[in-house]
């Protein structure tokens, strides 16, 4: 689910945290921790910069066909078809020592590791699909932590529209900047330079584990009650707001029409070059931006549910 969604399913029955007010940061200050948080991981992930290198490393180097790149992109996937076990897992445990600034750092750590991997070794099908799952697992570790600390934070400071508009924004920039970027890292530079280029972007989301931002520290400070796993599982599936807000993002991600097929028909029968086709898909995340900012101020005059029929 998206950080956005994220709010939007909790925001409806969670209580509303209240900090003592020496934790009580700034709004701003806040917005650019969870910014900056996103945008990172928007860049890092293998969805992000190296999606496009790796696409046509696959295609041009490996000579995989359609069929074949669409079953390395269903095995590479597979950490988010099961993206409820970390989210399950942070609520039943969150340490002590850093709170879910810890999440952020492990998953940093090994994302960094497998970049540096792709980066220094000899790349072959294996190699990169291996390194791609291992990527693919730290970043939802570590997007399971930032969205469960901007919700946190959200409901405490009352700014659920605000940093849902900072979720959006920071989800599709990336995406925009990703698809630009990596369609001219295509053309102009080894593969294993875009993995190093992930690595440093990765390293950003590992030093700002250590950034003691005053909201996120309070919010560590909360303990969540106690539960069995099984009375968690019952409680999430008897949370009605769930359930719409999966199927609107279930139907909105089907488009079996995308990804590989589009991808081979524009790089093999219109013959576009890499960069042009990262324009392509820059435009199309491109449009998205500027409705994910005007829900800022829809959210506060109109309800929900009239946002949806609309």
């Amino acid at each position: 689910m998206s950080p956005e969604a994220q709010i939007l399913a909790d925001d409806v029955r969670a209580p509303t945290l209240r900090y003592p007010p020496e934790f009580s940061g700034t709004s701003s200050g806040i917005v650019s921790y969870f910014l900056i948080l996103f945008l990172a991981g928007g860049l890092g992930a293998p969805t992000g910069i190296a999606a496009i290198p790796i696409g046509y490393f696959l295609k041009d180097n490996l000579h995989l066909s359609p069929v074949e790149l669409a079953l390395f992109v269903v095995i590479a996937g597979v950490p988010a078809y099961f993206g409820f076990l970390p989210g399950f897992v942070r609520d039943r445990f969150r340490p002590r020592v850093m709170g879910d600034r810890a999440y952020l750092l492990i998953g940093a750590i090994f994302a960094l590791a497998a970049y540096l991997y792709l980066g220094m070794a000899s790349i072959d099908y294996s190699t990169l699909l291996y390194a791609t799952l291992i990527a693919g697992i730290a970043f939802l570790i570590v997007i399971t932590a930032a969205q469960a600390m901007m919700t946190g934070v959200a409901q405490a400071h009352l700014m659920t529209g605000r940093l849902s508009v900072v979720a959006g924004v920071a989800t599709y920039i990336p995406a925009v900047v990703s698809a630009l970027l990596g369609g001219w890292l295509v053309a102009h530079v080894a593969a294993r330079v875009t993995f190093i280029i992930a690595a440093c972007i990765t390293a950003v989301i590992a030093a700002q584990a250590f950034w003691r931002q005053p909201a996120v520290l309070a919010f560590e400070q909360v303990r969540p009650r106690a539960e069995t796993g099984m009375t968690a599982v019952w409680r999430l599936a008897r949370h009605r707001p769930i359930w719409p807000a999966a199927a609107i993002f279930f139907l909105w991600n089907f488009g079996p029409g995308w990804g590989t097929p589009m991808f081979y028909h524009l790089t093999e029968t219109v013959k576009v070059s890499s960069v042009l086709f990262g324009t392509f898909t820059a435009v199309q995340w491109l449009f998205f931006i500027p409705s994910a900012m005007v829900y800022g101020p829809l959210c506060r005059r109109f309800t929900l549910a009239s946002l949806l029929w609309w």
